[in-house]
């Protein structure tokens, strides 16, 4: 739609004719709003273009306000009147718009599909119902084109569709909002024909509970134990599906939040464009009107075959005896959501999250499921068990304690649900989250970890390199590693992680414009800005999160392609011991990382705990092995300052001990495997020990 001010700042409708449509170029013409869908070209109007005016449309006819739907639909069917069809659209236009926005999550999407439906109805309403209402009709068909939209999109791989299908709430009902809008409309569909109108007139079309007995024919106290029990239904809806809340709190959350105002301009741009029952409407459009009727025309026909059982049975009939029918969406694939993380962002009040990568495979109902938390540098976690029993998917992690419920939609594209963290022996730290996965093709990919080589320091880089330093919360102090790789075109990767919080490495974008760098994990927790200092060793700055900033400094150590007691453990383990020793009293073991990259004892506890078992198995073995060989390593340095003190030589003897209590010191304090510390600090407690005998 072009809107076109050519009086002021009065907006009039024109029709611009190009050459060749009708002879000779003519410029553009005014339109009276009466005119706007009753002029018809007597040749094709090739790029012809409608221009609406910003006014209300309905504003423009007082006297259909005040009929309702029934005797608009009547009246736009018998006498194709522009005015009653323009009242049902400005009266519609939100619910229709509120539904479709909570299916897609993105604005322009919504609005393509709120002209849609009502191109569906200007289609359609000859063959409508006059006694039945309006409003449950559009709720139906939106959700459907919605549906219908959302496995288009994913036939075309078009991935940018917001995760989180909800608008934002401000009341008191904020926290129960986000957990019920993506189960909503699906709840309200499982309601039976008077409930899901009561509930459409009351809460999506905001009417009272007279003007809702109207409408169902009956009182205003019938009328409100109507809504009651409906509510008490999605209650129990939304509880199987792990929101446990309140009827008062649904029946707040749903009345504030249900109903979003369309755009100013919607309701004519659609009024429009459904007039001329999409004439003028794009491809994209034309085709999800195509999908949309045939998913229409397949559910009445469904339907009426579930209608003629019924009669045949003589037995009643839900909408469950439809979805009974139906066979249950495949839900294997490869599916991503986003899902917000406990702690601090940036900027105050803003929360850290993660991509989430869900991974179904299986076959005659016995499922296998991994997960990816992209941003927090974990692959292929494994579920212990996965179950699906449509609508419902349930996922255990125990490894992780953690679990996740969610309902499938009747497409199989979405799932929407919540998951639980429940750390029992750690009280404070339970989190329940929702978390809504969407289908896709080509999910978000897992950046692998750097290899030693590709951040060992290299000239014609500032920043590659392994970097340490120490951010200082108060009282609290939390050590930082980040390894920087720079690539020819001067762009970066990295992975910072934590040795004090045992946390995975976490892939972390870096920025340096020759003057300023800002480093930043994915997930969002935290950042640092500041510039590089003392001839290129340092980067000082701020690390700014939850709105503070933090004065801290990076110093540049030794990379761990050369790692610390790596030499000294390959030849301790080829046997040559001498060579083990001289390397191990040689090594500055206060720098670190201390082994390599590929080496067993350089995963953290928790990397090892996400490994598939048999890899954990392996590694586990291999942890232990090198364990085994170290510890035979400075149990032979320990020997030796033993043989120094025998000696006389003090100094010598409190070379070897230190250097085992440096040893010790480094596997306690590194994020390396909980068994790894327990040697570390068996071996610090027995160094420091040895240097107390010898004294100052």
């Amino acid at each position: 739609m072009i809107i076109n001010v050519v009086k002021g700042s009065v907006p009039v409708l024109t029709a611009d004719y190009p050459r060749n449509s009708f002879g000779a170029l003519r410029g553009p013409r005014e339109l009276s709003s009466k005119s706007l869908f009753g002029f018809r070209p007597r040749r094709p109007c090739v790029g012809l273009k409608i221009i609406v005016p910003l006014g209300g449309l309905a504003h423009t006819y007082p006297r259909m306000q005040s009929m309702d739907d029934s005797a608009l639909l009547r009246q736009f069917v018998g006498n194709r009147s522009d005015e009653a069809f323009s009242t049902l659209v400005t009266r519609h236009v939100n619910l229709v718009y509120s539904v479709a926005m909570r299916h897609v999550g993105n604005q322009h999407q919504a609005e393509e599909i709120t002209q849609a439906v009502f191109i569906i109805l200007a289609k359609k309403a000859g063959g409508l119902r006059h006694d039945k209402a309006l409003s449950s009709w559009l709720f139906q068909a939106t959700r459907l084109t919605a549906n219908n939209f959302v496995r288009s999109e994913m036939r075309r791989h078009r991935r940018e569709q917001e995760a989180h299908m909800q608008s934002q709430a401000t009341g008191p009902d904020s926290e129960v909002w986000p957990l019920i809008a993506p189960l909503l409309d699906t709840a309200v569909a499982s309601l039976n024909e008077r409930d899901r109108r009561a509930i459409v007139l009351r809460f999506y079309e905001g009417r009272n509970l007279r003007e809702v007995g109207v409408a169902l024919g009956a009182n205003e106290e019938a009328a409100k134990k109507r809504v009651a029990r409906a509510v008490e239904r999605l209650q129990k809806f939304f509880f199987k599906r792990g929101v446990d809340s309140t009827a008062d709190a649904i029946t707040g959350a749903i009345a504030a939040n249900s109903i979003q105002i369309a755009p100013a301009l919607l309701a004519k741009s659609v009024t429009a464009v459904a007039f001329a029952k999409g004439a003028t409407a794009s491809i994209s459009t034309l085709t999800l009107i195509k999908g949309a009727l045939k998913i229409m025309a397949w559910t009445k026909t469904k339907t009426a075959i579930v209608a003629s059982v019924v009669a045949i049975l003589g037995i009643g009939t839900t909408t469950v005896v439809v979805e009974a029918l139906l066979p249950a969406p495949d839900i294997q694939g490869t599916w991503e959501g986003t899902l917000d993380l406990p702690g601090w962002g940036v900027q105050a009040g803003q929360s850290p999250n993660t991509q989430a990568v869900l991974k179904i495979r299986g076959t005659n109902g016995d499922y296998q499921a991994t997960a990816d938390m992209i941003s927090l540098g974990v692959k292929d976690v494994p579920f212990s068990s996965f179950t699906y029993k449509f609508p419902h998917v349930h996922g255990e992690i125990p490894r992780r304690h953690a679990s996740y419920d969610g309902t499938v939609n009747r497409a199989g594209t979405v799932i929407s649900g919540t998951i639980n963290l429940n750390y029992s022996s750690m009280p404070g730290t339970n989190y329940s989250e929702s978390l809504v996965f969407q289908r896709t093709d080509h999910p978000t990919s897992f950046p692998e970890p750097l290899t030693d080589a590709e951040f060992a320091p290299r000239a014609g880089s500032d920043l590659q390199g392994f970097w340490t330093g120490v951010i200082k919360f108060g009282k609290a102090e939390l050590h930082m590693n980040i390894k920087i790789a720079e690539s020819p075109n001067g762009t970066f990767r990295a992975d910072s992680y934590s040795p004090d919080q045992d946390t995975n490495r976490q892939p972390t974008s870096v920025s340096y414009d020759g003057t300023t760098v800002k480093i930043m994990p994915m997930a969002g927790f935290g950042m640092f800005q500041g510039t590089l200092s003392n001839g290129g060793k340092e980067m000082s700055g701020d690390w700014i999160q939850n709105g503070q900033r933090i004065p801290t400094t990076f110093t540049r150590i030794n990379s761990s392609a050369s790692p610390i007691l790596q030499p000294a453990l390959t030849a301790w383990q080829r046997g040559d011991k001498a060579a083990a020793v001289s390397n191990f009293l040689a090594a500055d073991l206060s720098d670190r990382p201390l082994f390599a990259s590929d080496s067993a004892l350089s995963l953290s506890e928790n990397q090892l705990d996400a490994l598939p078992l048999a890899d954990l198995q392996a590694k586990s073995g291999e942890v232990a092995s090198q364990l085994d060989s170290l510890k035979g390593l400075a149990r032979a340095v320990i020997q030796d300052g033993d043989d120094a003190v025998a000696k006389g030589d003090t100094a010598q003897a409190r070379k070897c001990f230190t250097a085992v209590q440096q040893c010790g010191e480094a596997l306690d304090s590194t994020n390396c495997p909980r068994l790894a510390q327990f040697v570390g600090q068996a071996l610090k407690k027995r160094a420091q020990s040895e240097l107390a005998k010898i004294g100052p």
